[in-house]
Parts: structure tokens; sequence; C-alpha cells
């Protein structure tokens, strides 16, 4: 990757989202590459407490798929479901909208790919 693809590429997730920092980009790509991981095991991934997961997905949004209703909040790159074994548990999975903003980054970074 050379300097003008990564700045192109900042400049693209800039346009969605203008407050957007490396280790939001970093959340993101973990959720892609940990498909149903709970809050817990992100944390432990990035480093960070509990509470900074929580507000990473509060940045990015998620559809909260509950048996009563839904909600969807901020950007909605992300989704919360509850699981159908243990319903304490929230497992967190790219949406389809977060999936295509993470492609469209990708492809700025690495064309072709």
């Amino acid at each position: 990757m050379n300097n003008q693809s990564l700045i192109n590429a900042l400049s693209f997730a800039e346009q969605i989202h203008p407050q957007l920092r490396v280790s939001q980009l970093k959340f993101l790509w973990l959720v892609e590459r940990n498909p149903g991981c709970t809050q817990s095991q992100l944390a432990d991934l990035m480093g960070v407490t509990l509470p900074a997961i929580s507000r990473q997905i509060d940045t990015f949004g998620f559809t909260f798929s509950i048996k009563r209703k839904g909600r969807h909040l901020n950007l909605g790159f992300v989704e919360a479901v509850r699981s159908s074994i243990d319903e304490r548990a929230i497992r967190i999975n790219l949406s389809p909208k977060g999936r295509k903003f993470l492609d469209s980054f990708t492809n700025i970074i690495q064309p072709g790919s």
C-alpha cells in the first residue's frame, strides 16, 4: 500500500464519519474477522475495557435483534444479537452496511482485492 492509497482511504472514511479514528477501524476489522464474538472477546482482542467496547458499538450503531422490537442507532455498521443459547450473551456482527463500508475502504487501500 502506498501513501496515496492510505490518504485516499482515510479521506473516504472521513466522509462517512468525520471523527473516525484508526482504533475504530480496527474495531470494525476485528468484528469482521471474528463474527459472532461477544463484547468481552472484542475487549480482549483490542486490549480495552468493556465500557470502551460499548462506546465503539454506540458509535457505529447497531441493530439489536430480540423477540420484542428492534432499535437502530447511529451509523448501523454493526449488529448486536442476543445468543439463542444464553440470552445474557450478546453477539456482535458486521451489518450489511458495515461490510459495504469495509469493502469500499479495502478497495481503496488495495485495488482489485
